[in-house]
Parts: structure tokens; C-alpha cells; sequence
């Protein structure tokens, strides 16, 4: 399949670096409110990744001993805690300490035997786990979900899951309302129609509950400028709302995004942006796509790919460059199968 239309991520934050990279053993500190990766290698996960409530330690691995001294009282209270590994090699999992609020009270950790060293992928790759979403780079599904053999206005050869499990981890869809249901269809439901957005959502929920170490991003294009409000019954009909990603502010900086590890042991893991109508205020969870990416011309025949602006017409190349804090041609995002019609 060849790749073509870049879309460059840009605005305020985005995004998106180092695409299939050779994966490393990456490795955090056991210090509070540091996360902390650990695992076998290899095999399947049968279960998600857990947030571990209080300090532990495996005595497979070492034994880690707290101190913890109250300046107040001049009390000191020393615990151990330790507990036997079982966990086969082939299961991994994934762990987190809570930070501690505490302005009276020290800390002290020591840990005996080898460090923890992540050999979980996040979204593929280890050395993922500790980047922020604003720093990895996507490969874009351009209307996924239009796969339908000998029409002119199919994009894809293989459906959602093959994209999926083929490392695609951006999903655009294009929706459109018939008699009050939402479809997505390219440009016209009379040309092609993929079915109900729900479905479609269904069938992309099933997969991320499956692949818990996975962080993917929807691309919604809302063709008939609908509100926000039209597409929120799918999300939450389809089993997709829990996994979905609300930031804890508008217009998120580049530095205010969270690493991989982050959202996967929150299990918030689908970040959703649509490109005309979002209101925030309304509906927080789906983010205007201009805000935070620019486009590059639809149909190039320019080899080389142009780094000119498209969407959003209004922003200079100086500013995209000086957002996206790229190189000459920003941070980008390759789109498959854009054949034809709008984004």
C-alpha cells in the first residue's frame, strides 16, 4: 500500500515523532510519582495494565525498604514490604506509584538487586512508554473505514482491525446524518456507505480493550458542520467513551500532553479530534483538529511533498514552523490511502 498525503501536526502541541524504531530496554526510578514499567518479555496480556496503590516490591527481583521520618513528632517508622513473584514470563505488567503530597515528611528508597527495566511496548515500542503524545508520530488510516471492493470511492484494501493490528494508529472517519442516524460515508452516502458510526466505533472499542498497551487517535470530519452533540451518542453507544482521553485544559501546549505510560495506566488511551464544530465546553473530549494540526495540500504531485498550509487557511508558514517546532517542514503524520474527495 503506498502512503501518501502528509498532514502536518502542528498548532499549539502537535505531535507525533519516531516511527518504527528499533525497540530498547528503557528504564524508570522507583521514586514516588514516577511511573514504573516492569514485565517479561514478550507474549500476550490477558489483563490491563494496574496502578499499584502503595510502594511494593518483588523479592524475584529485590526487595525495597521505606523510611519514613515525621518531623513533627520526631517518630520514625520503618516497613517492608515484600512479596513473592508468580507472574510467568510471558505476562507483562505495568505499574505506578503514587506521588505523595506530604511538605513534613522525607522519603527514602533503596533497592536491592537489578533495576526494573520496561520490556512492555507501548503502542509497539518500549522506548514509547516514556514520551509524550505530543512526540510520537502516527501513521494515519485517511477514511478507514471505506474498504469496499471495485468503488471508485474506497480508500482502504483491509478494515479497521487489519489497520489496527498493521501498526495504523490514526483513524480519520468522514460522517454524515440520514433520517437521523449517523453514518459515514465518503462524501455522499449514495457513493459509499460504511454503515453507522456506532458500528464502526463497536468494532474500534473491541480492539482497544484487547491491545491495553495501545494509545490511538480518531480524526472525525464533520462534512455538514453538525453539532459536537450529534456524535457523542456513538461514542458512548459503541463501548468507546471510557477509553477516551479528556486533557485537563484547552488549548494544550506541547510540555501539557502525557507520556504513553501515563495514559495507558489511566486507560485513557483514544484521543478524538473532529475538524469543524467542537465546543469543549460542551463536549470536552472532542478537540478542534485546528487547534492542534495543520494540513498540507490535499492532492500534491509534487514528489517531495510541499510544506505549504491548507487547513487552517488563516496560519502563516512562519507561525506552523514556530508551533509545530519541527524542521522545515514541521512534525508530520502520513496518511494512507488518500485517493480522492475531501479529508
Amino acid at each position: 500500500m503506498l502512503w501518501s498525503k502528509p498532514v502536518v501536526l502542528a498548532s499549539q502541541i502537535l505531535f507525533f515523532a519516531c516511527l518504527y524504531s528499533n525497540p530498547i530496554s528503557a528504564q524508570d526510578t522507583t521514586d514516588d510519582g514516577v511511573l514504573v514499567l516492569t514485565g517479561g518479555a514478550g507474549g500476550d496480556t490477558s489483563t490491563g495494565p494496574t496502578a499499584a496503590s502503595t510502594p511494593t516490591s518483588s523479592t524475584g527481583t529485590g526487595s525495597k525498604s521505606r523510611t519514613t521520618t515525621n518531623s513533627a513528632s520526631s517518630s520514625t517508622t520503618s516497613s517492608t514490604t515484600s512479596h513473592t513473584t508468580t507472574t510467568p514470563p510471558d505476562v507483562l505488567t505495568l505499574t505506578g506509584l503514587p506521588p505523595t503530597n506530604s511538605l513534613n515528611q522525607t522519603r527514602t528508597t533503596t533497592t536491592a538487586g537489578p533495576v526494573p527495566t520496561n520490556k512492555t511496548p507501548c503502542n509497539l515500542h518500549v522506548e514509547f512508554c516514556t514520551r509524550k503524545y505530543s512526540n510520537i508520530t502516527q501513521v494515519c488510516a485517511h477514511n478507514s473505514p471505506f474498504v469496499k471492493a471495485n468503488n471508485a470511492a474506497a480508500n482502504q484494501a483491509f478494515g479497521v482491525v487489519s489497520q489496527l493490528d498493521d501498526g495504523i494508529r490514526m483513524l480519520q472517519i468522514q460522517a454524515h446524518v440520514v433520517n437521523g442516524t449517523v453514518f459515514l460515508c465518503h462524501s455522499s452516502c449514495d457513493i459509499l456507505n460504511a454503515g453507522t458510526m456506532t458500528d464502526y466505533l463497536t468494532v474500534v472499542a473491541g480492539w482497544v480493550k484487547k491491545h491495553p498497551y495501545d494509545v490511538i487517535t480518531i480524526l472525525i470530519g464533520n462534512a455538514a458542520y453538525l453539532p459536537v452533540s450529534t456524535y457523542t451518542p456513538a461514542i458512548a453507544d459503541s463501548g468507546l467513551l471510557p477509553y477516551v482521553y479528556t486533557p485537563p485544559k484547552k488549548d494544550m501546549a506541547l510540555s501539557d500532553w502525557p507520556t504513553l505510560s501515563s495514559m495507558i495506566i489511566t486507560s485513557q488511551r483514544v484521543v478524538v479530534f473532529m475538524d469543524y464544530e467542537t465546543d469543549q465546553d460542551t463536549v470536552p473530549y472532542i478537540l478542534d483538529e485546528f487547534s492542534y494540526i495543520w494540513e498540507t495540500p490535499f492532492d500534491p504531485t509534487d514528489r517531495a511533498f510541499p510544506c505549504t498550509v491548507q487547513r487552517p487557511p488563516d496560519l502563516s508558514a512562519a507561525a506552523a514552523k514556530t508551533v509545530a517546532g519541527g524542521d522545515e517542514c514541521g512534525v508530520w503524520v502520513w496518511e494512507s490511502g488518500a485517493g480522492g474527495g475531501e479529508l
